[in-house]
This record gives structure tokens, C-alpha cells and sequence, in this order.
């Protein structure tokens, strides 16, 4: 299955940050959209795996790889997608 999941950083979005997310967008790796202010980014990732709890694990380890010196929490549930 295939959930959204909403992941949230403590870091600033600002240019460099929007400029750095939208590269990952382009990649390989499965952001789907991101929104933050001047304190912490929300991204909003797919997340492949069996059931939620896959799905929050396989986001927090996206995540990281993103941005492995930061640490990562979840907003809300993961949401299934069609």
C-alpha cells in the first residue's frame, strides 16, 4: 500500500531550504509536497509499506535521509492514497 505522511522538522524554511526540497523533490526520493515558516518545514512524503506503522517508520527514514543531522516527528496519521 501507499500512504501520505506527514513529517515535520525543526528547521527554517527559508530560501536555501525551498530551493534544497525542491531538488529532493526532483530526485529519486518520494516528497510529495512541503510548506513551513521560519521555524520547521513540514514534507509531506509517500510511504510504501504493508500497514500505518510501516508507513510512519518508512517516513521518518525518508526523512532522515534528507536531512540526517535533524531530528524528524510525525505530524498525523498516514493516509492512504489510491
Amino acid at each position: 500500500m501507499h500512504f501520505e505522511v506527514d513529517v515535520i522538522v525543526q528547521h527554517p524554511l527559508d530560501d536555501q531550504a525551498r530551493r534544497f526540497l525542491t531538488s529532493v523533490q526532483k530526485s529519486a526520493n518520494q516528497v510529495l509536497r512541503f510548506q513551513g515558516d521560519h521555524e520547521r518545514i513540514a514534507i509531506t512524503v509517500e510511504a510504501h509499506a504493508y500497514d500505518e506503522a510501516g508507513a510512519l517508520k518508512a517516513a521518518i527514514q525518508e526523512v532522515g535521509h534528507i536531512y540526517p543531522t535533524l531530528e524528524a516527528r510525525i505530524a498525523n496519521e498516514p493516509r492512504p492514497t489510491s
